[in-house]
């Protein structure tokens, strides 16, 4: 009986110390090039789609699987918003608006804007994060999970990379974000 009462404190100490030593790497999994829509590539992170400008095809196509949210972040000057607003409007889709623009430095409100608007609709449904090309998307995801959720600057600027994010202005503006934004 000692003898058992010796191999169950053994095994509860040793599943103790298991869990007490944990540590996060900081790294995400992101699945890349995900197709999507009629004909769209996306990059994903948990039920979050990360791409550049859907078509007019893709939109129904997305209904049907499973996105109940859109986040543009194209800006009024480059895009017909009210459009894409109509057409989510008809989908009954939940569609913000966060303009990024890529010529201005991010601001953590800007970065709160579009988190605050996942957050209020990640467990209804897949959402899809969007800008022309994709980099805007990558980019706040590189900031998001720099400032939300503890990730070191070159583990965020990882993050958005896995995401998509390669264009050089963005890179250095997202480096500035980091800096102005130390923890």
């Amino acid at each position: 009986m000692k003898r058992f009462w010796f191999l169950t404190l053994v095994l509860f100490l040793s599943a103790c110390s298991h869990t007490g030593t944990y540590k996060h790497s900081g790294s995400i999994h992101v699945e890349k090039s995900v197709a999507i829509g009629e004909n769209l590539r996306a990059n994903r992170y948990s039920d979050i789609y990360f791409a550049p400008q859907p078509s007019e095809k893709d939109w129904e196509k997305l209904k049907a699987q499973g996105f109940t949210h859109v986040i543009n972040l194209r800006s009024d000057e480059e895009y017909d918003e009210q459009k894409e607003k109509s057409k989510m409007e008809s989908l009954k889709l939940n569609y913000t608006q966060v303009p990024i623009r890529a010529n201005e430095e991010l601001t953590k409100s800007t970065v709160d804007l579009v988190t605050q608007s996942v957050m209020a609709h990640r467990k209804k449904g897949k959402t899809l994060i969007h800008c022309l090309t994709g980099q805007r998307a990558a980019f706040w995801a590189g900031a998001h999970f720099y400032q939300d959720h503890n990730q070191s600057a070159d583990e965020a600027l990882q993050t958005a990379h896995d995401l998509g994010l390669n264009n050089p202005h963005l890179v250095k503006t997202l480096k500035n974000f980091f800096s102005e934004n130390k923890k």
